[in-house]
């Protein structure tokens, strides 16, 4: 397997955001993006995105999500406590320690040669063929390979001025030094910079420099480890000193332990250091298109399956669109994008839903529902209070194309998602789902598909914990062996709820089954909640199964990856607000009950994290060795808060 790994925890201070994700072209797309799709077309078959923990719902959101269809998506998560034993993080650092960290920290997730690059760095398609091919051809455990471009070509902006790493190359075309130098610009036709000891320095301009893409072999991660304690024992100040790449290169180099072979290319670089840059990466990528380099939206699908939904028009434009969970999704615009209509065109995941057929037909009999509900009372704007599918041109609402189910609907406009700050908003939120569950409450037969068997079935959930403590290997069972007995010792939560059911204090209804607040859309303009969306888990089920899930995901005050697990446990103001907000409806509902079913979906969680560590990470996502096993402690925490 041949992996990228992207270089992404960097700060940008001096770009003033996350440049990162800073976009380069109307559709979204930003620099990483096309490093991606470069590396694709070389053979690469992992991408590897190195981010700080509290980046990767966003890096997920905005890049991983459309592209994890096409390559194997990890994340590494570059902490400040990742210390070699006896170090700690000095007090008051808050930026990450440095490229050469950045890189040690994905070193569980490579497994054979690999290329190195930057977020925020595009090296062009020339570029990252050469270094790919460099790759695949390393077999001495000594050999590495570095792409280098001409100073010139790097150096964008007259006033600003940036940092560049000037290679030393014999003539053999092997690496012999770097030298870091700062500030470097434009002086007239030439170029200056400062080197390291403070003096100035004047370049032709043809240079050659680095900018981090390389080739490696995973023996170098055991140099670097040397490297980096190190650092540490030596650096003047920890506060601030940070632990470059090319630095340790270079220590590699000198303990003979590396090798590197320069590779000049004439590829296009563009890349964001300030802010101004973006327009200049723009640029760049304008004319890349211009020259067929790229295509004008990069991760477009065939347009042809919009052609068989009746749309009100012509296509205009389509593009990929970030956020999706499970299903991906592409903005449609018929007309211009000042007088046009939206749309949402969704594949849908036939890993998660295997019957397609009968998640849409859910879908169109759960909307008309609501639409003739809402009519009946008067509503005004029916139109952004209920998803609209929009039907096939032959009278559907599924098309069947190049080997995937897509279905269309109407986008909600001057509507979002929002995050949940208050418990005004959880009781907002649980109202919402409230009436949701109301309105289908006299939903006419038959009953809804089932589109995911067992979904809630929390007894199943345990059988499957046991056989998987009893497959999995003694390691793997010795390092979970607290959170094993813990969901032995819990295991008589796992029928309570079906017990309620047995003895007739609840009975089943059609519910959501996945009520968190990200699947309500709130108006843009008043902050109301508007529209009940994501319906493709609605069917039977207990209406304490989506009460359950609200306090799971929006009474907790942590999220699931937290792994300081003194810092979980239940807001009860957030709970107040969601069982008054819940018993908007359901009024009959006990302070017990609505606790039980609290407990029992977060145990029900709990041990799903946990059983999927057991069994070697097969569900759940995970950038690093043990995460789910965390889940799984995060969510025992968050159970003991609520008592027994």
């Amino acid at each position: 397997m041949l992996s990228l790994v992207l270089l992404a925890a960097g700060l940008g201070s001096r770009f003033g955001g996350s440049k990162q994700l800073a976009p380069v072209r109307p559709s979204g797309e930003t620099i990483m993006d096309y490093t991606i799709y470069d590396a694709l077309r070389a053979g690469m078959t992992q991408v590897v995105f190195v981010i700080r923990p509290e980046a990767e719902h966003g890096f997920r959101d905005s890049i991983g999500r459309r592209i994890e269809s096409r390559v194997a998506v990890r994340y590494a998560h570059q902490r400040l406590d990742d210390l070699p034993p006896g170090f700690s993080p000095p007090i008051g650092r808050t930026k990450p320690w440095g490229t050469g960290h950045a890189l040690l920290c994905a070193a569980a997730l490579v497994d054979g040669p690999f290329i190195v690059a930057n977020a925020d760095d595009g090296y062009g398609a020339e570029a990252m063929e050469a270094i790919a091919t460099a790759a695949a051809g390393l077999h001495d455990p000594k050999d590495a390979a570095l792409a280098a471009f001409p100073l010139r070509a790097t150096v964008a902006r007259v006033e600003a001025g940036v940092s560049r790493a000037v290679c030393r190359v014999s003539a053999a075309g092997a690496l012999q030094h770097i030298e870091e130098y700062t500030h470097v610009r434009r002086d007239a036709d030439a170029f200056v910079g400062v080197g390291p000891r403070g003096y100035f320095q004047q370049f032709t301009g043809d240079e050659l420099v680095s900018m981090n893409l390389w080739a490696f072999q995973p023996a170098l991660f055991d140099a670097l480890r040397e490297s980096f304690a190190r650092f540490l024992e030596s650096a003047d100040d920890l506060a601030t000193a940070e632990f470059f790449l090319p630095a340790a290169v270079m220590a590699a180099m000198a303990c003979d332990v590396l090798r590197v072979r320069v590779l000049p290319t004439k590829s296009q670089w563009f890349g964001i250091t300030h802010a101004a840059d973006q327009y200049a990466a723009a640029t760049a990528v304008e004319q890349a298109i211009l020259l067929q380099r790229y295509p004008a939206v990069l991760w477009e699908q065939s347009t042809a399956v919009v052609e068989r939904f009746a749309l009100p028009g012509p296509v205009s434009a389509a593009w990929p669109r970030s956020g999706g969970h499970i299903n991906d999704a592409f903005l449609v615009l018929c007309g211009t994008p000042w007088r046009g209509q939206r749309f949402l065109l969704q594949r849908i995941n036939p890993r998660v839903f295997p019957n397609a057929h009968a998640v849409v037909d859910n879908m169109v009999r759960i909307t008309q529902h609501l639409r003739a509900k809402l009519e009946s009372r008067g509503v005004a704007d029916v139109d952004r209070r209920v998803l609209t599918p929009i039907p096939t041109t032959d009278g559907g609402y599924i098309s069947e194309f190049e080997n995937a189910s897509w279905r269309m609907l109407r986008l909600i406009e001057d509507a979002a998602t929002v995050p949940l700050i208050s418990p005004q908003r959880a009781y907002q939120a649980a109202a919402a789902f409230a009436a949701y569950h109301a309105d289908l409450a006299d939903l006419p037969p038959p009953p809804l598909h089932e589109t995911i068997r067992d979904f809630h079935n929390t007894p199943l959930r345990l059988t499957a914990l046991e056989r998987s403590i009893a497959s999995t290997s003694d390691r793997m069972r010795r390092r979970a062996a607290a959170l094993i007995d813990e969901a032995r010792r819990r295991a008589p939560l796992a029928t309570q709820l079906e017990d309620l059911v047995r003895r007739g204090d609840v009975t089943a209804q059609t519910v959501h089954n996945d009520a968190k607040l990200s699947n309500i859309l709130f108006d843009a303009r008043t902050d109301e909640p508007l529209c009940i969306v994501d319906l493709d888990t609605t069917m039977t089920g207990l209406a304490l199964h989506d009460f359950g899930d609200m306090v799971r995901s929006m009474a907790a005050t942590a999220e699931e990856e937290e792994i300081d697990c003194s810092r979980v446990r239940i807001d009860a103001d957030r709970y107040r607000a969601l069982a008054d907000g819940f018993r908007t409806v359901h009024a009959d509902a006990t302070d017990e009950q609505l606790a039980t079913a609290a407990r029992v979906i977060i145990y029900e969680q709990a041990i799903r994290f946990l059983t999927d560590y057991l069994e070697g990470d097969r569900y759940y996502r995970t950038s690093r060795a043990g995460q789910n096993r965390e889940r799984a402690a995060n969510q025992f925490a968050l159970l003991r808060s609520l008592g027994e």
